[in-house]
């Protein structure tokens, strides 16, 4: 994964320092370096630490459906810590699409917005189409899992 910079550098001007931070679920037992906490940590760290304008403020790491993390990252937004949140996808952040429509539209609304980068679809939610987006991009994703299953069943 990679960080769209021609996107988000339209919405982050250059002479603006961004607090950034980031949120991952990990699976401990899980052998994929996706799921290894250091792995994930300096994934981030140095991805954020590559932008000139671009402030680390952190990484907030789930253990499976653990949502502590999440919590506190939702809380933190609110008292206007970070201006972005990158994610690997709306299945790391959230439960399901109207989950993450909501926690969107709340932070969105915020008197100083926060956005959410996911970069697996390389979509801001500051951008005006972003909610059109990750409703497409989940309608597709749950046409793909019921094909898969379909196909499992009868093959």
């Amino acid at each position: 994964m990679s960080l769209n910079m021609n996107i988000l550098s339209r919405l982050f001007p250059i002479n603006r320092p961004i607090h950034v931070v980031a949120y991952h679920k990990v699976i401990s037992n899980y052998a994929h370096p996706a799921h290894n906490i250091d792995f994930v940590k300096n994934y981030y760290k140095e991805i954020i630490k590559k932008q000139a304008n671009w402030i680390y403020s952190g990484i907030y790491l789930d253990d499976g459906s653990c949502r502590a993390q999440y919590k506190i990252m939702i809380e933190d937004a609110k008292a206007k810590k970070f201006d972005l949140i990158i994610t690997q996808s709306m299945s790391c952040l959230s439960r399901n699409l109207l989950d993450c429509l909501a926690i969107t539209r709340e932070l969105l609304h915020l008197k100083k917005p926060v956005g959410i980068y996911f970069e697996n679809i390389e979509l801001c939610t500051l951008l005006l189409q972003s909610e059109l987006m990750l409703r497409l991009t989940a309608d597709i994703a749950k046409l793909e899992s019921e094909n898969k299953g379909n196909y499992i069943k009868h093959p």
